[in-house]
């Protein structure tokens, strides 16, 4: 199902920011579709946007020996930019792309900071942003260290099947830290004992 920016908003407020202020925000997004494997940002460009999903998925790629290896997916209802880019308007060193046909909308750098300045807490928001991202990466961190790689397989399939499903076998293994030969067996394994059952 397709998110509206009423779930973005709903989320806002979840987050403690007041409703005039969320809808201030959501007030300025824009929508924009991306084709599979379509460009969000390119590395070496100054990221001037933030992403809110409301449907597929955008993942964030870095070059290893010529590799694209994902490090990180935001699928629906999450957010997405290159943080320190985005921040500092410094050249990002990462590759942000969909991993499957993405729906999303989109709040220029220029609208979100012109937020920011328009409300009494706006600084304050921008710090709730900034923690919910840090959590984001907290998650992901802590399931990389915790988990499995086929816990986190079968956790990607219970939240996004359909992402799943569509996105490549080697943008998925190397979201999971595998080769795509692993995330075969994984695969194989999971098809094996549901057979069981």
């Amino acid at each position: 199902m397709h998110l509206s920016l009423d779930h973005l908003a709903g989320a806002l407020t979840a987050l403690g920011i007041s409703e005039a202020d969320a809808a201030a925000l959501t007030d300025v997004f824009r929508p924009r579709s991306i084709g599979k494997q379509g460009v969000w940002l390119e590395r070496g460009g100054r990221c001037e946007a933030i992403a809110f999903i409301a449907e597929g998925a955008l993942g964030i790629f870095y070059d290893r020996d010529g590799d694209e290896w994902a490090t990180y997916i935001a699928t629906r209802g999450g957010l997405m930019t290159a943080l320190k880019s985005f921040v500092y308007q410094s050249p990002a060193p990462e590759l942000i792309m969909s991993v499957a046909e993405t729906e999303l909308y989109e709040v220029s750098r220029e609208d979100y900071y012109r937020w920011i300045d328009s409300s009494a807490e706006g600084w304050r928001n921008h710090a709730r942003l900034l923690e919910y991202q840090l959590g984001c990466v907290d998650d992901s961190r802590r399931e990389a260290i915790t988990m499995t790689a086929a816990e986190r397989y079968a956790k990607l399939i219970e939240q996004e099947p359909a992402v799943i499903q569509s996105a490549p076998l080697q943008v998925i293994a190397s979201v999971l830290g595998v080769t795509p030969q692993h995330l075969s067996r994984i695969r194989r394994a999971m098809s094996t004992a549901a057979d069981r059952t």
